[in-house]
């Protein structure tokens, strides 16, 4: 099975893609196909804290998942260096994955991982 040309993993790549494009401006998006399923990649423009956020829907199971990483870049290696700050996994349906990446957007990963390194002067 050719799984780029699948009409129903189209339609829905095309779903989530639109109704992330109001948040354009802020965020890059690319698209992968791996054997075992599509990767969507929001690279953030904002220089100041730039984060990738990572969305992945394996083929054999309905439910999403997003990753939220913190993009530096490491002088010593000359390589982008990537710290995990959120993952929401099992996400069950495109309104929930909708739901979950808005709260990502407005800082609920920052926020989760300050709290978690008990960062007080942070918050």
């Amino acid at each position: 099975m050719d799984i780029e040309s699948s009409d129903d993993i189209q339609t829905e790549i095309e779903y989530i893609i639109f109704n992330l494009s109001i948040w354009n401006y802020i965020f890059k998006i690319k698209k992968e196909y791996f054997l075992e399923g599509y990767t969507l990649f929001l690279e953030e423009q904002d220089k100041i804290y730039p984060r990738l956020i990572v969305i992945h829907k394996k083929y054999d199971n309905n439910n999403f998942s997003i990753y939220s990483y913190e993009r530096t870049f490491d002088i010593k290696a000359g390589k982008e260096k990537f710290i995990e700050l959120y993952s929401i996994k099992e996400i069950e349906n495109r309104e929930d994955l909708l739901k979950n990446l808005k709260k990502v957007f407005c800082g609920v990963d920052i926020l989760s991982y300050a709290s978690q390194k008990d960062l007080k002067g942070f918050l």
